[in-house]
């Protein structure tokens, strides 16, 4: 179970990477006047927050 909770932890960080990647190398490209990186900082909280959640989830027995 654990491999398997690691696995979802690591499927769950590289998804919302690739999104943070592609949101912002697409903002670069298009230049894009509202894309100034200030939402960034948020989603990495966002995601950061999210990598804790699910690692006290699989610690504590809650993932199955």
């Amino acid at each position: 179970m654990r491999r398997q909770a690691f696995y979802l932890v690591t499927a769950v960080i590289g998804v919302q990477l690739a999104l943070l990647v592609f949101a912002t190398v697409t903002c670069m490209l298009l230049r894009i006047n509202k894309c100034d990186g200030s939402k960034i900082e948020s989603l990495l909280t966002m995601i950061t927050t999210q990598v804790f959640a699910l690692y006290a989830a699989e610690k504590s027995g809650l993932v199955k």
